[in-house]
């Protein structure tokens, strides 16, 4: 270290610089907190003392008993990046300087070739000589050669393109393997066969983690293969994702490497990222797994997910478990199929979250009715739940529509006044209102309430056989009340349409 840091500091100023002690112009011996000492000085100034850092006998100045070694000076933090255990670059009289910051501390020298001053620079060959240069001039005549594809410092040729001094001046070799002709600036071996040389290197590295003789052979192999089959730039890359797989089959020992073995241990899912492993087991006669295994495996996982959107230890995992070990064993008796088991699972969890979102109730016709209201088309899914609900617990829940529902029977009434109202012989004052009324809750199956609201606060205009009313952002079509007729015919009770306008139909709700 010492030695550096005299060379370092000293160099430029050997002839011009004084000694400290005697002011005599001779080279600096050693350099001691920014003063500089001559031979015959650091003979007689320095000593060997005992470090009060280190406790061992150094060379120190005696002037100063509590003089640190260069060792431990050296030791202490870099006075710019405060980082220990570096390398030492320099020691000044602040305290030491790693070599990453060193070149922070040098004095900047003007480039040769732009004339900017930098602290960080390198000298270059080039036609005029050796030159001292900053860091980006240093490679301003770098280019990717065309034909090695290496970055170095290139020319330009006829056909504007660069290449690299090696590859215009040897031309193309053959490669020492395959004896395939190579762009020199390549070196000694093509680039197929040091790809080549990386993949069987890459494996025969990642077969050490394997422990057993058999997935290690079998790894060997698979590699063998793959780098004959495969591009070698990918499977460089992906050997090491690969390895996982023999690492996973290596765990469950002397077991066949058969098509319930790599179900069970990577799922479906899991096999499509050892694609390659898979077809390797497949060309090679050891394992085969049919398109059939895999949907059926898919279909499992699956099933076992949307148990699994259930809180654990609640009654509704219990309820979902329990469903979905009976429909598993109806599959492996042949009865049913993993399909199956997924479309009667959904509708299950979805009516015990209607129940109770905690998963802490048993579901009761309310839930039933409020889940089909929504999605009337799991009414025959949910039957399955439903009979294992009654033959496991007890509880009995029905699936039947009742036979008149609210907003039937309210059209049924409204359709009948609209119809009396119609046949009325003599029509008051408010005949008018009435039936504006009626007819937009009728037609526009709302309530009159709302149909009162919207009459109030639209814009009602007269069209050819009816109304049309505009009302938030809405256009709405009441068709005119029929003219009076005596021999008005009465309706029956259960007609869906009580009347049918005389001239246009009714319009559906346009939206802007």
């Amino acid at each position: 270290m010492a030695s550096k840091e005299s060379t370092v500091v000293a160099a430029s100023d050997w002839e011009s610089s004084a000694c400290c002690e005697c002011g005599r112009l001779k080279p600096a011996k050693r350099v001691e907190a920014g003063k500089r000492y001559c031979d015959t000085c650091y003979a007689r100034c320095f000593k060997r003392l005992m470090c009060s850092g280190c406790g061992m006998f150094k060379t120190m100045l005696a002037s100063n008993p509590l003089s640190k070694c260069r060792q431990c000076v050296a030791a202490a933090p870099c006075i710019r990046c405060a980082r220990s255990g570096r390398p030492l670059g320099m020691l000044r009289e602040e305290g030491p300087v790693c070599n990453s910051c060193y070149p922070y501390f040098k004095k900047k020298a003007p480039c040769e070739l732009c004339g900017e001053a930098a602290n960080r620079g390198s000298y270059i060959e080039s036609e005029s000589g050796r030159k001292l240069v900053c860091h980006r001039c240093e490679r301003a005549d770098h280019r990717t050669c065309a034909l090695c594809k290496r970055h170095r410092r290139c020319n330009a040729r006829e056909d504007g393109t660069w290449a690299c001094k090696k590859c215009l001046e040897v031309g193309v070799i053959p490669c020492s393997n395959c004896a395939t002709p190579m762009p020199a600036g390549y070196g000694v071996r093509c680039m197929a066969c040091y790809r080549r040389a990386r993949c069987e290197a890459e494996a025969l590295q990642l077969g050490e983690l394997l422990s057993t003789q058999r997935a290690r052979a079998a790894f060997a192999e698979f590699s063998a293969w793959a780098v004959a089959e495969t591009e070698h730039v990918r499977l460089v890359k992906a050997l090491a994702l690969h390895v996982e797989f023999f690492l996973a089959l290596e765990a469950h020992g002397d077991e066949p490497w058969s098509e319930g073995l790599l179900l069970r241990t990577f799922n479906a899912s899991g096999l499509s990222l050892y694609k390659l492993p898979v077809r390797w087991l497949r060309e090679s006669g050891l394992a085969e797994i049919s398109l059939e295994a895999k949907i059926d495996n898919a279909e499992r996982g699956r099933s076992i997910a949307l148990v699994e959107l259930t809180a654990p230890n609640t009654l509704a995992r219990q309820l979902m478990q329990a469903f979905f070990d009976e429909l598993d064993v109806k599959v492996k008796a042949g009865l049913l199929k993993r399909r199956s088991v997924r479309m009667a699972l959904r509708p299950a969890l979805t009516l015990l979250q209607t129940a109770d979102p905690h998963g802490q109730l048993m579901p009761e016709q309310d839930s039933l009715d409020k889940l089909l209201e929504h999605a009337p088309g799991q009414r025959n899914a949910v039957s399955t739940f439903l009979g294992f609900l009654k033959a496991k617990h007890g509880v009995k829940l029905s699936t039947k529509e009742s036979s008149a529902k609210p907003n039937t029977v309210r059209r049924r009434l409204l359709g009948e006044q609209l119809a009396a109202l119609a046949k009325e012989p003599l029509r008051s004052a408010e005949f008018d209102q009435r039936w504006k009324v009626l007819a937009m809750a009728y037609f526009q199956k709302m309530t009159q309430a709302r149909a009162k609201f919207l009459l109030k606060n639209g814009e009602l205009e007269p069209q050819d056989g009816g109304y049309e009313l505009r009302a938030e952002t809405d256009v709405f079509w009441i068709p005119a009340p029929p003219a009076i007729r005596s021999d008005a015919i009465d309706l029956p009770r259960d007609s869906a349409s009580p009347y049918e306008p005389p001239r246009r139909p009714p319009q559906p709700v346009l939206r802007r």
